[in-house]
């Protein structure tokens, strides 16, 4: 069984093009999970610095410490939604190649074929298995935590800055006693 001539050259392109997207696919994922995880380390560290500072009863800085973890927590929320257009990216860009080499056409994708499967089964699964999917996304979990933390920054900022400060009696007075 003897190769065509341009055979060779169409399989160096074809892995060329899966090395091409898995390598932006992964480097945008991994960017990701890594900027989330520092995410929540950051939260705990300025988290802990309002809660102390509350405490030593420091409320303006207790303000502007929590006013920095709401203004962290946003721009957290605004790169996971990028890095998240550009993780799509490289899925589409694997689809592609899964498409284009993997399946053959007029056929059921084969099981190697991971994210064609997995849009199909996306799109052909039942109302409320799509709706449990879609709450185990990255996006919804990722974000969802952010957006607390950001709720939680944002009530701390007004309360140390007084704005909220009809809960003094009952909330600050566990602080001290």
């Amino acid at each position: 069984m003897s190769q065509q001539p341009g055979q060779l050259h169409d399989d160096f392109l074809t892995q060329m093009k899966f090395d091409y997207a898995w390598r932006y696919f992964s480097l945008h994922a991994r960017q990701r999970v890594t900027m989330f995880n520092f995410f929540l380390l950051g939260s705990g560290v300025l988290g802990n610095a309002c809660v102390l500072l509350l405490r030593e009863q420091l409320d303006w800085q207790a303000g502007v410490v929590a006013a920095i973890g709401f203004f962290v927590s946003l721009v957290a929320i605004g790169l996971d939604v990028r890095n998240n257009q550009l993780v799509r990216l490289g899925e589409e860009a694997l689809r592609r190649v899964e498409r284009d080499h993997l399946i053959l056409v007029g056929k059921n994708p084969p099981e190697y074929a991971i994210l064609t499967l997995d849009r199909c089964q996306e799109q052909s699964s039942e109302k409320h298995k799509r709706i449990l999917k879609w709450l185990l996304k990255h996006k919804v979990s990722i974000r969802s935590v952010e957006g607390i933390v950001a709720i939680v920054y944002l009530g701390a900022a007004l309360y140390s800055f007084g704005v909220l400060g009809f809960f003094y009696p009952t909330f600050i007075g566990r602080f001290y006693s």
